[in-house]
């Protein structure tokens, strides 16, 4: 095998590494416990392959909650207040959000590029906007 091949076998499987293999959301939608009344939740999303080998570590207020792998979601349940969504590669990113009993709400993850690796961005989406993208993402 040429040097070139070995190249491209070996992206891909680095690649494919860092993408959710987890059940679909549409498929586990039904699943999902109801949101006690009492708590708000906070789906965390990335919808794209690109930046796939990166997999940051994704903090709410400075507490680990999961990983954002390339084309997958997750979600905690938190109490209402102040929340800060955070990750770290070269520089911290993050957004924050003020959570509502009974509500949800939707950070979506991507990955730009950074000096010597790639940088995570946080965006706020609206919740018909976030409820489109998940439904071909996988559950992480």
């Amino acid at each position: 095998m040429n040097l070139k091949r070995r190249f491209i076998l070996t992206l891909c499987v680095v690649a494919l590494a860092g993408c959710a293999s987890g059940p679909k959301f549409s498929e586990m939608q039904s699943k999902i416990p109801a949101l006690k009344s009492s708590d708000g939740r906070i789906y965390v999303y990335r919808d794209s392959l690109f930046g796939a080998a990166m997999v940051p570590a994704v903090y709410v207020n400075g507490q680990e909650v999961g990983r954002s792998l390339a084309n997958s979601f997750f979600y905690i349940d938190r109490p209402p207040g102040e929340y800060k969504v955070s990750a770290t590669t070269e520089v911290e990113k993050s957004v924050s959000l003020a959570l509502a009993a009974g509500e949800s709400k939707f950070v979506k993850v991507s990955i730009g590029f950074g000096l010597f690796a790639g940088r995570p961005n946080f965006e706020l989406v609206n919740e018909a906007g976030a409820r489109t993208a998940l439904q071909s993402l996988s559950y992480s």
